[in-house]
C-alpha cells in the first residue's frame, strides 16, 4: 500500500481543490509482461482495489490485460471502420451514424466468431482487418446468395477469415499524437 498526496492542479478552482482529500491510498502491483521473442519485463499496476485476498493480483492482471483488448477493439472501430471522423452534422444523425459503425463492427465480429468456431480457433487469432477486406470483396457474392445460403459461406475455406500471425498485436497507443511511448500491457503471470 502507498500512500500519494494531493497533486496540485491548474485549472481546478480552490473550492474544488480543498474538496479533494489529502492523500490517496493505492496499491502497487508488480507484474511480469511476457511476450513471445521479447524480455520478459515487470509493469506496475496501480489500483484503489487494495484488498488483496477480494482482488487477487492475479485477476487484477487479467483484468488490465482485458482492458487492453478493448482498446485495441476501440482503435479498430475508430481506424479500421473509419469512425475517427464523424462525417454527419446535427446530433441525431451523429448518433445514428455511431450506432451504425457499432452495428457494423458486431456484425463483422459474430461472422469471425462464427468462422472462428467451424475452424477451431479462437476469434481473437483472427484479423477484423483482414475478415472486413474478405467481407467487402464477396460482397457482389453475398448480395446475389439468398438467406439461407449465406451461413454457408463462412464454412468454405474461401470465405474463411485469415488468421493474423502470432505474437504481440499492435500497439493501439504507441505513441500519442503529441509523440509520448506508451507501455506494453501484460499477459498475466
Amino acid at each position: 500500500m502507498v500512500r500519494w498526496p494531493k497533486p496540485h492542479i491548474r485549472g481546478v478552482g480552490r473550492k474544488a481543490q480543498l474538496a479533494m482529500p489529502r492523500y490517496l491510498t493505492v496499491r502497487e502491483l508488480r507484474v511480469s509482461v511476457k511476450q513471445p521473442g521479447f524480455r520478459t519485463k515487470v509493469i506496475i499496476v496501480v489500483t484503489t482495489l487494495l484488498d488483496p485476498k477480494q482482488y487477487p493480483k492475479e485477476d487484477l492482471a487479467e483484468l488490465y490485460r482485458a482492458r487492453w483488448n478493448q482498446e485495441l477493439d476501440l482503435r479498430t472501430i475508430k481506424t479500421t471502420m473509419q469512425m475517427d471522423v464523424l462525417r454527419c452534422k446535427t446530433p441525431e444523425l451523429v448518433r445514428k451514424e455511431a450506432w451504425t459503425h457499432l452495428l457494423a463492427y458486431n456484425l463483422i465480429r459474430t461472422v469471425m466468431a462464427q468462422a472462428a468456431a467451424k475452424h477451431g480457433v479462437l476469434p481473437r487469432t483472427l484479423s477484423f482487418k483482414g475478415a472486413l477486406q474478405t467481407l467487402e470483396a464477396f460482397q457482389p457474392l453475398i448480395a446475389q446468395v439468398g438467406p439461407p445460403n449465406r451461413s454457408r459461406c463462412t464454412s468454405t475455406k474461401s470465405c474463411s477469415t485469415p488468421s493474423r500471425p502470432t505474437g504481440s498485436p499492435t500497439d493501439p497507443i504507441a505513441s500519442s499524437p503529441d509523440g509520448r511511448k506508451s507501455e506494453r500491457p501484460p499477459t498475466t503471470s
